[in-house]
């Protein structure tokens, strides 16, 4: 499928993807979703849950590795050694 717009996704549009797609499925599940104005806060999302309690939600693109049975993604956590082996999970 060819993209419309700047042709190539970059790390912001492939979060929104991800972000969209969370969104999607807590409301699908009859949640209520808050977003926040601007992009300086500690979380992407609250979500509230049916007993109006609050939950701060950050989201995060994932990808399936070692053939399908673990579920990776990046942190903030640059510079720290990756485990090469699955025995370090």
């Amino acid at each position: 499928m060819e993209l419309l717009g700047k042709g190539k996704r970059d790390t912001n549009a492939i979060g929104d993807i991800s972000e969209s797609a969370i969104v999607t499925r807590f409301l699908q599940l009859g949640y209520v979703v808050l977003t926040p104005h601007g992009g300086n806060q500690r979380y992407d999302l609250i979500i509230e849950d049916s007993e109006e309690k609050l939950w701060r939600t950050q989201c995060k693109t994932a990808r399936l590795e070692y053939e399908d049975t673990v579920i990776a993604f990046d942190t903030a956590n640059y510079g720290i050694p990756q485990c090469q082996d699955t025995k370090c999970l």
